[in-house]
C-alpha cells in the first residue's frame, strides 16, 4: 500500500462543531441581520442628533426674531421717533395741523 492509504483521518468532529457546520448559512444569515440592525440603529441616532441640532437653531432664529421684533416696536414709539429725529433736526410739530383749502375745488 502507499502512504497516502496508511494515514489514518485523526480529525474527528465534536458533534457541536458538527451541528455549526450544518447551520453554517444560517449563522451567516444572522450575521447579516446583526450588521444590518447595527447599520440601521447608528443611522437613527444620527438622524436624531441632526433634529435636535436643527431644533436648536429653529429656537434661536426664533427668538433672534422675537428680539428684532421687540426692538422695531419700542423704536416706533411716539417718544423714540421724537428723539431719533431731533437728532437728525426735525423737530416735532407742536401745533394741530391745519387745512390747505384750493379755490375751485367743492369737496
Amino acid at each position: 500500500m502507499t502512504n497516502k492509504s496508511k494515514k489514518i483521518n485523526r480529525f474527528i468532529r465534536s458533534p457541536w462543531a458538527e451541528w455549526i457546520y450544518v447551520n453554517l448559512p444560517f449563522v451567516f444569515y444572522l450575521v447579516l441581520l446583526s450588521v444590518v440592525y447595527i447599520f440601521n440603529t447608528h443611522a437613527v441616532e444620527r438622524s436624531l442628533r441632526e433634529i435636535a441640532d436643527l431644533k436648536k437653531e429653529v429656537n434661536e432664529y426664533r427668538y433672534q426674531s422675537m428680539n428684532l421684533n421687540q426692538e422695531l416696536m419700542y423704536e416706533s414709539t411716539q417718544s423714540q421717533l421724537t428723539k431719533n429725529l431731533q437728532e437728525s433736526g426735525i423737530k416735532p410739530l407742536n401745533k394741530l395741523p391745519h387745512k390747505i383749502k384750493v379755490e375751485g375745488e367743492n369737496k
